[in-house]
């Protein structure tokens, strides 16, 4: 999908260990993925062990584990655990509405101190 809208695959992808399969690796990698951040669950060969200490897989998760804390904001503080608006439309604008507000109250911090 993500290669429909923008053209081309994206450099990094960083996912949870729910989705890893040796058959997605193979596929991200085939796509055109440089840089690949899933890890395997269950105990892990030593060369597995060796992929998942390296400091770009590890950048990558906790770039995905901060993605989940302002999500995980967003939905608490912004209204945007549920849309009040329908249909695809409706929610694209109420998810607009929430990121905006967010946005604004960053900005307005940082103004203030």
């Amino acid at each position: 999908h993500h290669k429909e809208i923008f053209g081309k695959a994206p450099t990094e992808v960083a996912t949870d260990r729910g989705y890893y399969s040796s058959s997605n690796e193979m596929e991200l990698t085939k796509l055109g993925v440089k840089h690949l951040s899933i890890p395997k669950p269950g105990k892990k060969s030593k060369s597995r062990q060796e992929i998942e200490s390296t400091p770009k897989f590890k950048k990558l998760q906790k770039f995905r584990a901060g993605v989940e804390g302002r999500i995980s904001c967003l939905k608490r503080s912004f209204g945007l655990r549920r849309s009040y608006l329908r249909g695809f439309k409706g929610t694209s604008t109420w998810c607009g509405y929430g990121i905006f507000a967010h946005n604004l109250r960053k900005a307005a911090k940082l103004l203030l101190s």
